[in-house]
């Protein structure tokens, strides 16, 4: 009789396998093995092998995974704590662009609230709004309506996948169900950025006016959370916005370091431009905070070159701590 592989082993197997798929001729006992181990009662074997399949592309284990989702919903606190398998399994089959609908619906009403240090834990927000994602690719016939429902859940990582599935669907009306929510119903600063940027994405030019009049809210998390969002809109309206922004408050106490942070991230050349004349020209703080926003181009040989010798060129110790 074969000895039973511990679980250490069939994770070790699964490692193996991921270098024998480059093989030439593997795959059909590359997928094989993989259909046996999402057969497995562990869920981090099952997790493991779900991810081993995204990787690989292997769609063919498509039933397999839906298979080994219905199983980890029977009594999931002590078949799949933390939700690793049922997430996996559905990250996986939203990578196929593979239409699971029962899976997609079943998740995405599944709560898991684990026992916790402090109170229990829902591990199951990510595969609610994963499930999403893959009601949305599907176009399934009742994917407004979920997503709809999940942008009320209550644990902000779902929301704002709500938000990116909501996206993807690309309904005429899903604009107009993100303004609502912006104006009807407060959120936290991810969940704002989330749809801010939605907006910018789905009606560029009817939201820019709108998302930039959140710059001037009197909460400093939402001014982030909209300037965060012109900043990766990369639209050309933006920088006049995140400009004003910065002049209006550019003598307070503590300037807004995130209206510069997203002029960087924006790379348009006005924006750039503006943030140079900081270093060069600029109060010691206010070059010190350009400095500091310029930091996400630190990988660009140049931008550093440019920086140093423009600080160079300024004696303030605030300005050269700031660089290094």
């Amino acid at each position: 009789m074969a000895k039973r592989r511990s679980v250490e082993q069939k994770l070790a197997d699964l490692a193996a396998l991921r270098d024998a798929a480059a093989e030439p001729d593997a795959r059909p006992a590359v997928l094989a093995s993989l259909r046996r181990e999402l057969g497995d009662r562990s869920n981090l074997v099952v997790a493991k092998a779900a991810r081993l399949a995204a990787e690989l592309g292997a769609d063919d284990c498509a039933s397999e995974l839906a298979d080994a989702f219905g199983r980890f919903l029977t009594d999931p606190l002590k078949t799949d704590k933390g939700c690793r398998a049922k997430t996996a399994i559905v990250e996986c089959l939203v990578q196929f662009d593979r239409d699971e609908g029962d899976v997609f619906v079943r998740g995405i009403r599944h709560v898991q609230r684990e026992p916790s240090y402090g109170g229990p834990v829902d591990t199951a927000a990510v595969l609610r709004g994963q499930c999403a994602l893959g009601l949305a690719e599907s176009h399934h016939p009742r994917a407004l309506t979920l997503l709809t429902e999940l942008l009320a859940d209550r644990e902000p990582d779902a929301r704002v996948l709500a938000v990116r599935a909501l996206v993807r669907l690309g309904r005429p009306e899903v604009a107009s169900l993100l303004r609502y929510k912006t104006l009807a119903v407060p959120d936290g600063p991810e969940v704002l950025t989330e749809c801010f940027a939605a907006l910018l994405v789905l009606e560029p030019e009817e939201s820019l006016a709108f998302v930039a009049g959140y710059l001037s809210t009197p909460s400093p998390e939402v001014q982030d959370a909209a300037a965060v969002a012109l900043g990766e809109s990369r639209l050309s309206g933006a920088f006049e916005a995140l400009r004003g922004a910065w002049e209006a408050r550019r003598l307070d106490p503590e300037p807004p370091q995130t209206v510069l942070l997203a002029m960087a991230t924006l790379r348009r050349e006005e924006a750039m431009d503006y943030l140079w004349d900081l270093v060069r020209e600029g109060s010691a703080r206010h070059a010190a905070a350009a400095v500091r926003a310029l930091a996400i181009h630190r990988h660009d040989a140049n931008v550093i070159a440019r920086l140093r010798e423009a600080v160079a060129n300024r004696g303030e110790s605030e300005v050269r701590e700031a660089l290094e």
